[in-house]
């Protein structure tokens, strides 16, 4: 739901002079919020933009507890402290920021989600040029991923308040990055013997990264939450594998040769040996 244009303004409710913690207590669907206002204002100019550029379609929207498009739903959910001022407060002072809080933040947000609405609205996911270019939305993700190996850039995510993956490894060169994918701040930092780096506070849908300058192992922390840990593994070699759950790794395309392997493990002493490759012949190690 929306407000019109010319709206009277509304009465301030009584719980905007509450302290925190009293209106901590009160339920969302007692607040009596609607949209309003600024930000009325700006969905007006979300449907301005569509009409200039020939598109019919208006996507309807709603209050909730987070920016949000549901799976076939042609609307968008509204994080529900964006309806006033003081719930604006109380999300700073308990989250550090409020996403969508200025007119340029909350402009980019909603042509996003109204991206998705108007995907579910006509159904895009079906036509098969969207499938070639971004696969079938009814594939489910896995579970977890093994690196390319010869790829020069990687991931370490924050999300759910943990590191992911746990462990990473990459080749001298590589470039990381370090996206923030929580709805709280993080600084990630590390000062043991690798690169040692702090990247400062970052806020949800940031992203910074590091380049990885000589072999090491790095362990990265949150200065903020000390529970988050991970590892950075740089190697000096293209030829590296980190294992799945089951503990099983491989590493294709290995040269035949001698080669000296070293097999780090988190909290133990790291396995070295020496091995004999051949020519095309399959090499099964085990511990």
């Amino acid at each position: 739901m929306t407000g019109g244009d010319g709206a009277a303004p509304a009465p301030e409710p009584e719980w905007a002079s509450w302290p925190d913690e009293r209106l901590l207590d009160l339920r969302l669907c007692d607040l009596g919020l609607t949209i309003r206002g600024e930000l009325a204002a700006r969905i007006d100019q979300l449907y301005g933009e569509l009409r200039d550029h020939g598109l019919r379609f208006r996507p309807f929207f709603w209050l909730s507890d987070e920016w949000y498009c549901p799976d076939g739903i042609p609307g968008v959910a509204i994080p529900f402290y964006l309806a006033h001022p003081r719930l604006a407060r109380l999300e700073l002072a308990h989250m550090l920021e409020v996403e969508g809080g200025t007119p340029e933040w909350c402009m980019r947000l909603l042509r996003h989600e109204s991206g998705h609405a108007i995907e579910n609205a006509y159904r895009l996911r079906l036509r098969r040029r969207r499938q070639k270019l971004f696969g079938k939305s009814s594939e489910r993700y896995r579970d977890w991923y093994v690196p390319r190996p010869y790829s020069r850039r990687f991931v370490v995510h924050q999300r759910n308040m943990q590191f992911e993956p746990r462990v990473l490894v990459a080749p001298v060169g590589s470039t990381v990055e370090l996206p923030n994918n929580d709805r709280v701040f993080h600084n990630v930092f590390s000062f043991t013997n690798g690169k040692p780096f702090d990247l400062g506070l970052y806020p949800t849908g940031a992203s910074k990264r590091i380049t990885l300058d000589r072999a090491a192992v790095n362990r990265l922390y949150c200065n903020i939450h000390p529970h988050m840990a991970a590892y950075i593994v740089a190697v000096d070699s293209p030829y590296y594998a980190s294992s799945d759950r089951s503990g099983s790794f491989s590493i294709a395309d290995v040269p035949a040769g001698r080669y000296t392997y070293h097999a780090w493990r988190s909290g133990a002493e790291t396995l070295s040996a020496t091995v004999a490759v051949g020519d095309g012949q399959p090499l099964e190690i085990s511990w």
